[in-house]
């Protein structure tokens, strides 16, 4: 009896111990560089929606004045709240990608020279 709850506790503590040298980092990075790239992608369609917006409320003003600039004051605010986003994710979309070329392993394979390197850049 006393063997089969030892055999049963070491069980449930295997995968305690292969999660434990799970190296979440990378997984991380990964996860911050697409969520970058998505931040980057909605400032970007935020801010060409609002530009395009924008035009469109100039032309209606000729016509209808009050439509006109209802559409043109909605299109500067998206532009106006669009482009900080949009810079916002380029920075940090390319902060991302190069934190995770950092760490390079190469295999050199020249005729004068031959080995393995390892580059950490920072």
């Amino acid at each position: 009896m006393n063997v089969k709850i030892i055999v049963v506790c070491a069980c449930m503590l295997i995968p305690f111990r292969i999660f434990a040298q799970y190296n979440s980092d990378t997984t991380s990075n990964s996860k911050k560089e697409q969520g970058a790239l998505e931040t980057k992608k909605t400032g970007a369609t935020i801010t060409i929606l609002g530009a395009l917006a924008l035009a469109a409320g100039m032309t209606l003003f000729n016509n209808d004045v009050d439509a006109g600039f209802a559409v043109g004051i909605g299109g500067l605010v998206a532009t106006t709240i669009g482009l900080p986003i949009w810079i916002v994710g380029s920075v940090n979309h390319k902060k991302y990608t190069q934190k995770a070329q950092s760490l390079t392993v190469r295999l050199k394979a020249t005729p004068h020279q031959s080995g393995l390197a390892l580059t950490y850049r920072f």
